[in-house]
């Protein structure tokens, strides 16, 4: 009874699991035009960034959330002189299209699985970096 249980539990969650695969791809095409759309509601947001940006004068910018490669991107057009962005893509494995369809200097993933959904979506090799996920140091020992 109990391996009954169990296979229809694995059969019900790789069907969720296809159905949400299913639902990412169709809006993924939407995501973008989303986003876009949102350009005139963005554009506080992106003066902000430029203004800590041209306080703080980074070496690198780090984002940790897609939309902010939509956004820096548009300033870097305007302005070459900003610093390059990267992306710590914080999604395994399955992972949302916005976070790679912006371009940026490179992304940061978790592990060679996450780097491969990348690759499959086309960012240069060269771009990809599975250097782990950034944890402080005082989870690494918890009890």
């Amino acid at each position: 009874m109990r391996r009954d249980l169990l296979t229809s539990v694995r059969r019900a969650m790789t069907r969720v699991a296809l159905f949400a695969d299913f639902v990412l791809a169709m809006l993924s095409d939407l995501i973008g035009g989303v986003v876009e759309g949102m350009q005139p509601i963005l554009l506080e947001l992106r003066r902000a960034i430029r203004s800590h940006v041209r306080e703080f004068r980074p070496d690198l910018l780090v984002s940790t959330y897609p939309v902010f490669a939509f956004l820096i991107g548009k300033l870097q057009r305007k302005d070459p002189c900003l610093p390059p962005l990267y992306t710590i893509v914080t999604d395994s494995t399955r992972i949302n299209p916005a976070w790679y369809r912006w371009p940026c200097a490179g992304f940061i993933v978790a592990d060679e699985a996450t780097a491969q959904v990348l690759r499959n979506g086309k960012v240069p090799e060269d771009h990809i970096h599975p250097l782990g996920f950034p944890l402080h140091q005082a989870f690494e020992n918890l009890p």
